[in-house]
C-alpha cells in the first residue's frame, strides 16, 4: 500500500508490527524476520503471541495488565523449537492466571531461574528435556540409560563447568566406540536445550566433536542380510529346528512345562569364553516329543525341535513383512482384521499408520494363533511367561545361523533381507519403501497410493521366492492348513477364494 505525502512524494507504509492468527505448530514457519520485531498475537487466547526477532529467532510469550487493569507485564515462555504450540499455550494460560491476580510473574522466574542454573547437571537436564521432545520411546529409554551408563562420573557435574578437556579424557577411557559416539550426540542436545534456557552460553560437546575431533565421521550402514543364495538353505533349518502343529505333539499337556533355554543361559556360555558347541547341551536340555517326521511325506522337523510356535511364527512375521521387531512385538488382536483381511501397526517408527494387507500365508498363521488353545487375551506374540510382548529372539536366531553353518542373523537383518529379496523380484524402490513403511523423501512419492492387493501381490512375490516348496509346507505342518498346498502343482486359486 502506498500514500502520497504533501510534496506528491509516494513513499511505502510502514508494515504493521502485530497480525492476528490462529497460533498452531505451523504459524512461526509462514513468517520471515523483519527489520524490527514483530508479533503474530492469537485469536483464541488474548495475550498469548510469538515474538518473531531480526535475527530471525521465534519465541512464545505472554502479556497481560496486573489485576486486569494495572501495568502491563509480559514473560517469555520459550524458543518455539523447545515447546509444541499445545505446550505453549497450557503454559501461557497459567501464566496469564498469575499476572491477572496481581502477582510479579517475571520476578518469581527468573529467581527461580538463577537457582536452576547453578545446580544443572546432565542428570538433571535429562528428563526435562525427554519430556519437553517429540521423542520416541526408546530414544527416550536410551537417553536415560546410555548417558549414565557411559558418563556416572561427568552426569553429576554443573554443566556451567563441564570442559572440553573433560570430554577428551572421558573419550579416550570409553571403551564402546559406537556407543560414545552417540552418548556424545545425546549430550550436544542436552546443551542446546541448557543455552536455550539460558543455563549455559555456549556448547562444549560441539566445540570438541567440531573442534577437538575434527567432526565424526558418518559409519556406512549396515548391510548384513541372507542373501538368496544362502535364504533356502537359512528357512529350511528354520523349520528343522522350530515345533510344527501341536496335533504332532505327543503327551501335549504333560511336555508343555518342558525347559526352554533363556537368554541367561546363552549368555552365560559366551561370558564364561565356552565353545559355541556348548551350545548344542544347552539345547538338549529341552524337553518335548514329537511324533517322528519320517512317518509324513514331507516331514521335516527334527526329534527334539526347540524353536517354540510363538518364536518360529514372531520370525517368520518379521522375515515375510520386513517389519521392525518392536512394532511386530507389540501387535494385539485388535489389530488383526479377519474380516478385511488386514494387520495394522499403530506404532511405527516413521509415524505413519501401516496397513499390511495379509497374504495366504499370514492369514493361516493368524487363523492358526487365533485359535489356539494357548492363544494370549491381547497379545499376538506373548513372550513365554506371557507377561508382556516377546522381547528377545536371539538365542532361536542364534541356533538357525549355527546349524546352517552362518554368521549370526539379527532381527533388524531379516528387514534387510526382505529390502533385498523387493529387488531381486524387481519391486521399484517406491514400492519397497510402501512395504517397509520408511519416510518418504521425494515429495512426488506422497501422491503415490498402492491399493492394498497390489501391496498383498508384491509381499506373495517375495515370500514365494524366500521360501520356495515351505511356502505350502509351513501352512500344512505349522498351521494345519489344506493338504494340497504341499501338492505339485500347487492349487490355482481365484481371488473370491484366495483365503482358505
Amino acid at each position: 500500500m502506498v500514500t502520497k505525502t504533501p510534496s506528491n512524494v509516494i513513499q511505502l507504509k510502514a508494515s504493521r508490527s502485530s497480525l492476528y492468527v490462529n497460533i498452531n505448530n505451523n504459524t512461526a514457519k509462514k513468517f520471515k524476520a523483519r527489520q524490527k520485531d514483530f508479533y503474530l498475537r492469537d485469536n483464541n487466547l488474548k495475550g498469548f503471541y510469538i515474538r518473531v526477532r531480526p535475527n530471525g529467532k521465534k519465541s512464545y510469550a505472554v502479556e497481560a495488565k496486573r489485576f486486569g487493569n494495572g501495568r502491563k507485564q509480559s514473560y517469555t515462555i520459550g524458543d518455539i523449537n523447545l515447546f509444541s504450540a499445545k505446550q505453549a499455550r497450557e503454559i501461557a494460560i497459567d501464566n496469564l492466571q498469575q499476572i491477572k491476580s496481581g502477582k510479579s510473574l517475571s520476578a518469581e522466574k527468573n529467581k527461580q531461574a538463577t537457582q536452576d542454573k547453578n545446580i544443572q547437571t546432565l542428570e538433571s537436564l535429562i528428563p526435562k528435556y525427554i519430556g519437553i521432545r517429540d521423542l520416541a520411546d526408546r530414544t527416550r529409554q536410551d537417553y536415560q540409560y546410555r548417558i549414565p551408563q557411559q558418563m556416572p562420573t561427568l552426569i553429576k557435574k554443573n554443566i556451567r563447568e563441564l570442559s572440553a578437556d573433560d570430554l577428551e579424557a572421558w573419550w579416550i577411557k570409553a571403551k564402546a566406540k559406537g556407543s560414545r559416539e552417540v552418548c556424545l550426540r545425546y549430550v550436544s542436545a542436552l546443551l542446546n536445550y541448557a543455552i536455550a534456557k539460558q543455563y549455559v552460553t555456549e556448547n562444549v560437546a560441539e566445540h570438541f566433536r567440531k573442534g577437538i575431533l575434527g567432526g565424526i565421521k558418518q559409519r556406512p550402514p549396515k548391510t548384513r542380510h541372507i542373501s538368496l543364495k544362502n535364504i533356502e538353505n537359512w528357512a529350511y533349518e528354520l523349520v528343522k529346528l522350530s515345533h510344527p502343529h501341536i496335533k504332532f505333539r505327543i503327551n501335549t499337556a504333560q511336555d508343555s512345562q518342558g525347559y526352554e533355554v533363556s537368554d541367561e543361559d546363552y549368555d552365560a556360555v559366551f561370558d564364561e569364553g565356552k565353545e559355541v558347541q556348548e551350545l548344542e547341551k544347552l539345547w538338549s536340555k529341552q524337553k518335548g516329543e514329537w511324533q517322528d517326521a519320517a512317518n509324513f511325506n514331507y516331514g521335516y522337523w527334527n526329534k527334539e525341535p526347540t524353536i517354540t510356535a510363538t518364536q518360529r511364527d514372531y520370525i517368520l512375521f518379521l522375515l515375510i513383512t520386513g517389519k521392525r521387531k518392536k512394532e511386530s512385538a507389540d501387535l494385539t488382536w485388535k489389530d488383526i482384521n479377519f474380516k478385511e483381511y488386514t494387520i495394522t501397526l499403530h506404532k511405527t517408527k516413521s509415524g505413519k499408520v501401516d496397513v499390511i494387507p495379509m497374504t495366504n500365508l499370514m492369514w493361516h498363521m493368524m487363523t492358526c494363533r487365533n485359535e489356539s488353545p494357548y492363544k494370549h487375551p491381547q497379545l499376538v506374540f506373548p513372550n513365554k511367561y506371557n507377561s508382556g510382548p516377546i522381547n528377545n529372539i536371539r538365542v532361536s536366531l542364534g541356533k538357525i545361523c549355527h546349524v546352517a553353518g552362518m554368521d549370526f542373523i539379527s532381527d533388524h537383518d531379516l528387514r534387510r533381507t526382505f529390502a533385498t529379496m523387493s529387488s531381486e523380484c524387481g519391486l521399484s524402490k517406491t514400492d519397497t519403501a510402501i512395504l517397509l513403511n520408511h519416510s518418504m523423501r521425494d515429495v512426488t512419492e506422497g501422491y503415490i497410493q498402492r491399493t492394498l492387493k497390489n501391496k498383498r501381490d508384491n509381499i506373495e512375490k517375495i515370500e514365494r521366492l524366500m521360501l520356495g516348496h515351505l511356502h505350502g509346507w509351513m501352512k500344512v505342518y505349522w498351521y494345519d492348513g489344506d493338504e494340497r498346498w504341499c501338492s505339485d502343482p500347487l492349487p490355482d486359486i481365484k481371488e473370491e477364494n484366495y483365503y482358505y
